[in-house]
């Protein structure tokens, strides 16, 4: 089990231990905003798109945690912390002349993961359609 699976499973586990003690108290948790509820202002975003993503079984704010605090949520939230949830991937980007380019030499039009991969229709690096599939790649970094 990676480093980052165990610290989403440790939060998991205090989490539920949390809404326990909550319950317990005689209290109730606020739910998180569902997808639908993020969708009714940002409709920008397709969701049929996003459905189809692999993060498509993901809610808004298991990325945008930010956005679960309040809603609504203040303009400017963190951008996603994609490393969080990948990071043997994220380890290989800041090894990468991407990371370099961007943090130590700092040029902010160097790439980072979204712009390569996408934003809320990421497709799986297999899928033919995907941004970061073998035969797409000159175009993607062309772009």
């Amino acid at each position: 089990m990676g480093f980052a699976m165990r610290i989403r499973l440790g939060l998991f586990v205090a989490g539920v231990v949390a809404a326990a003690n909550v319950a317990a108290a005689g209290q109730s948790t606020p739910a998180a905003p569902a997808n639908d509820d993020c969708l009714t202002c940002h409709d920008a975003i397709a969701a049929k798109r996003f459905e189809a993503s692999i993060h498509g079984p993901m809610n808004c704010v298991d990325c945008h945690a930010d956005a679960a605090k309040e809603l609504p949520h203040p303009e400017r939230l963190a951008k996603a912390a994609c490393g969080s949830c990948h990071d043997d991937v994220a380890g290989k980007y800041h090894d990468s002349i991407h990371a370099w380019a961007k943090e130590k030499a700092g040029l902010l039009v160097a790439p980072a993961c979204a712009d390569c991969h996408g934003k809320h229709d990421i497709a799986a690096h297999t899928d033919t359609a995907s941004r970061v599939y073998r035969d797409r790649i000159p175009a993607t970094c062309g772009g």
